[in-house]
């Protein structure tokens, strides 16, 4: 199985547009592409199946920087505008590919990116004929299969919000979440690679902060685990100083084998 991890960054990306400190780049260096951070998202391969795990903003361009030819489903972890506001250009892959494309999330993402993004789910009736609806969505209730790949979800605090993260064999997704109940943690039980966010070094409300990543990736003991969601304050280089071995920082377009 192969997972590349599309995007690394918080809801701003880096650099942030409007942040003085460091004119954008806050305490990154910005001579290192990897500070380069388009909003998080991941795209899973496995025994042919072709997995996207949120639309960001920057899809197209994640896209095109990592050759993605083929999306057999779309998982949404939530519908913050971070995670899903790409979601307009699988309207053009939907049509170049002449299929509609299969989502899946929780009923109440769903209900928000109907809400959002109508006529991806439903054409309109002033529609142009090659303007049609390009999404299937299916409520997560369980475990579920696409194509020979089952997906296990679990649900995730994300301060004011739930989030779901994703197991798929031996690989986890964990991103937009503050805390993990004792059900998440069976689920992440004896998993190889766990990609895991972590905003940024103090606490925050909503997301994950180091000393925090840190414990739970203790207690997973995963043998390779990989930080993501990162804000201004997480230079790729100080950041991996204060890591042990078995954990790293992403950096967008990094690849991992499991």
């Amino acid at each position: 199985m192969r997972v590349t991890i599309l995007g690394c960054g918080a809801a701003q990306g880096m650099p942030v547009w409007g942040l003085e400190w460091g004119k954008g780049w806050g305490a990154c260096d910005p001579l290192n592409s990897k500070n380069r951070r388009t909003r998080a998202s991941i795209f899973i391969e496995s025994d042919g199946t072709s997995l996207l795990v949120d639309t960001s903003p920057d899809l197209k361009d994640q896209g095109f920087n990592n050759n993605i030819t083929n999306i057999d489903a779309v998982l949404f972890t939530h519908a913050h505008a971070d995670h899903c506001h790409g979601i307009n250009d699988l309207q053009f892959l939907a049509r170049a590919w002449e299929r509609l494309i299969p989502v899946y999330a929780s009923h109440k993402t769903i209900e928000v990116l109907k809400d959002r993004f109508n006529y991806a789910f439903q054409t309109p009736q002033s529609a142009a004929p090659h303007h049609g609806a390009f999404l299937i969505p299916h409520q997560i209730t369980e475990s579920f299969k696409v194509k020979n790949v089952t997906v296990i979800p679990f649900e995730q605090d994300h301060g004011f919000e739930i989030s779901l993260g994703f197991r798929v064999k031996d690989f986890a997704y964990s991103t937009d979440v503050v805390q993990l109940n004792d059900k998440a943690f069976e689920v992440l039980k004896d998993v190889d690679t766990w990609v895991v966010d972590c905003l940024r070094y103090e606490s925050n409300l909503t997301h994950a902060h180091l000393p925090l990543v840190l414990e739970w990736i203790e207690r997973v003991g995963p043998r390779r685990a990989i930080l993501t969601h990162l804000n201004f304050e997480m230079d790729y280089e100080e950041l991996s100083k204060k890591l042990p071995s078995h954990v790293e920082v992403a950096y967008d377009g990094m690849v991992l084998e499991i």
